[in-house]
């Protein structure tokens, strides 16, 4: 996703140090060709200990067999989708996590932590989530059941192998009917829970309101993507008549190649024009697929650790989206260009942020690879309906007045969103005080916690802001080692020895000299550069 351009009231970080790290690609990650059939599952070694059954959670007491199932089917679904093919290829912070696990794991609590996780998270714990997937899915590689837990219940993964889906597009409808904006009846669950009664869904993706760097954020328009599993349930779908109604309204249904076809025709649009996408919401954003063809057409070496889902990385995770040079002659076809001076664009710098290094690349200062960033989850609300010529600064006294003093807003003039965030944790009782308070800012404001994807760009941007400081104070010491080897360390007149002799170049003449000295002609004396000054930038 992308983020409104990051506006700081004043930078109350302190100062980041600076350092050069080595040159870097920034084209495509490191990839190798993917055939499906030669794809595997990785070998699930049986586990000698137990699992351990968790306790009982306190917010199960009194529900039924029957209730408490529908609960931990609703988290295994949730589960599934985030490591799906309609997902899981097009997450970025996602595939990274499982390439930096030789067996494809991930952090149970992460997942859990993710939006649509996190009343699960908070309500039942840890434990019971992972429980959850044990007694849905009790055979681990099952036909359907398509992730697993480790024994402690620590560690999630996908279980069903790497394959790249072709037919999502066919399997897609385009549905309208669900009324526009929040009308409380069609939040993004509710709608999934209409959808399930016509077959197994993939993926339900809400379109919303929104041009330029708003577009796909603002209300919800009342229609979505909906990707069926199943081509022939999706064909159903669409043929139903009478058509099924929402909320008592019937909706409008076709699939997405006739809705994109009639689109094209009304704009006067070749259709030729028309991409056709693997996946409905791909667009500019993360595509694990598109980065490998792209090492392949340009004819980039692709490692060996890069065939199998789980036993082997797809992307070099220590630059997602970067291709890692190898150094020291390993990369025999790069040599040529490793000898002429990198550009900044394929440099980085090393900020500490949040008491952490992190690399920034040299010439935007923006994050290299998000997943460096450590931050303490649940400190970041996202409002939404705000005036296009609403003041970030009446919100903030606003919010100070309610007892929030140190905090942090992003909210660029002219956007009707932003982020909020505080040094702590934001509890529930906080949550629901800025809402009850019904604050306005050209529109009463709409709030919700940021989570997953979102809260990663959110601290993303920040660090990157920071980023921006850093190459800011490096250029400028750049430019003063340049001004320093141009003028040289005697740069005015006088100097050791002579009227108008300086000691470095630069001056008019060398040691000794009148106008010349020992080195020949003026400003070409034999002395070095100062030793203080180094090719890589001080700390700042």
């Amino acid at each position: 996703m992308s983020a409104p351009e990051v506006t700081e009231e004043k930078p109350a970080v302190e100062q980041p140090t600076i350092e050069t790290a080595a040159p870097m690609e920034t084209d495509a990650s490191a990839t190798t060709d993917v055939k499906p059939e030669e794809t595997t599952v990785p070998e699930t070694k049986t586990e000698e200990t137990s699992a351990v059954v968790p306790e009982f959670p306190e917010a199960l007491r009194g529900k039924t067999d029957e209730e408490i199932n529908e609960i931990k089917k609703g988290i295994v679904e949730r589960l599934t989708f985030y490591f799906s093919d309609s997902n899981l290829f097009y997450d970025k912070f996602l595939w990274t996590l499982v390439c930096k696990s030789p067996e494809g794991w991930v952090p149970l609590e992460t997942v859990a932590s993710f939006k649509r996780m996190r009343d699960y998270l908070q309500t039942y714990g840890l434990p019971f989530i992972a429980q959850a997937v044990r007694d849905i899915h009790p055979v681990s590689g099952q036909e359907g059941n398509e992730i697993e837990v480790d024994v402690e219940g620590k560690q999630v993964r996908r279980t069903k192998s790497l394959e790249k889906d072709t037919s999502a597009w066919d399997r897609t409808v385009y549905v309208k009917g669900f009324g526009a904006g929040e009308t409380g009846k069609n939040s993004q669950e509710q709608v999934e829970a209409w959808f399930k009664q016509f077959g197994p869904v993939a993926a339900v993706r809400f379109r919303r309101e929104g041009e330029g760097k708003e577009r796909g954020r603002g209300p919800f328009k009342g229609s979505v993507f909906a990707e069926f599993r199943l081509l022939a349930d999706a064909q159903k779908f669409v043929d139903m008549e009478p058509k099924p109604e929402f909320d008592g309204t019937p909706v409008t249904a076709m699939f997405k190649e006739k809705y994109v076809t009639d689109k094209v025709i009304e704009k006067g649009i070749d259709k030729s024009q028309i991409q056709r996408r693997d996946n409905a919401g791909a667009g500019k954003q993360f595509n694990a697929f598109r980065e490998i063809e792209m090492m392949k057409q340009k004819g980039e070496k692709l490692p060996d650790y890069v065939m199998n889902m789980g036993t082997a990385a797809l992307l070099d995770t220590s630059h997602v989206g970067q291709l890692k040079r190898k150094r020291d002659g390993e990369d025999n076809e790069g040599n040529d260009r490793a000898e002429k001076k990198p550009s900044k664009e394929s440099q980085a710098l090393t900020i500490t942020y949040n008491n952490k290094q992190i690399a920034v690349n040299r010439a935007t200062g923006v994050v290299i690879d998000k997943t460096e960033i450590e931050f303490a989850p649940g400190r970041v609300l996202r409002f939404e309906n705000a005036g296009p010529e609403a003041d970030w600064k009446t919100l903030k006294q606003d919010l100070q007045n309610l007892g929030f003093e140190k905090s942090f807003m992003n909210f660029p003039r002219g956007s009707t969103w932003g982020w909020f965030s505080l040094e702590e944790p934001i509890s529930d009782e906080d949550f629901e005080k800025i809402k009850d308070a019904k604050l306005q800012a050209g529109g009463e404001l709409q709030w919700s916690r940021v989570t997953g994807d979102e809260e990663v760009e959110f601290w993303a941007a920040r660090a990157s802001f920071q980023g921006k400081l850093a190459v800011k104070q490096a250029d400028e010491k750049d430019a003063q080692r340049a001004e320093f080897s141009r003028d040289g360390r005697g740069r005015g007149r006088g100097g050791r020895g002579g009227q108008r002799g300086g000691r470095g170049r630069g001056g008019r003449g060398g040691r000794g000299g009148n106008r010349g000295g020992k080195g020949g002609r003026a400003g070409e004396s034999s002395q070095p550069a100062s030793s203080s000054m180094t090719s890589a930038p001080p700390a700042i």
